[in-house]
């Protein structure tokens, strides 16, 4: 089933957003970073703001794209918990685009 998007109405940043989840599941590859690797991405001193944000969204990405069908409720959670911690992280970065994570959340 292919899902109609009025491209027009899409910012540069849902355009990024999409391409890295795209990007994700094409390539369905292991990210070399992890929950864990959070804070360290965001203390790095020679990165990027870009750089910073683009990989704690592919983390986000990742922790999406290994929920199956067969995740419990709890595994759902964690991996909720784990997006906002990001989206808090990304909040401190840039601020108008951590709200905007946060307050897309289900």
């Amino acid at each position: 089933m292919w899902l109609k998007i009025d491209l027009s109405l899409l910012t540069d940043f849902d355009v990024s957003l999409i391409f890295i989840i795209f990007m994700k599941m094409e390539n369905n590859r292991q990210s070399k970073y992890s929950p864990k690797d959070i804070e360290k991405i965001f203390n790095y001193t020679t990165w990027t703001l870009k750089k910073k944000i683009d990989n704690l969204l592919e983390i986000d990405c990742n922790q999406y794209c290994n929920l199956g069908k067969e995740s419990s409720v709890k595994q759902r959670n964690e991996v909720k918990q784990i997006s906002k911690q990001i989206y808090r992280t990304i909040k401190l970065l840039d601020e108008p685009v951590g709200k905007q994570l946060l307050q897309a959340m289900d």
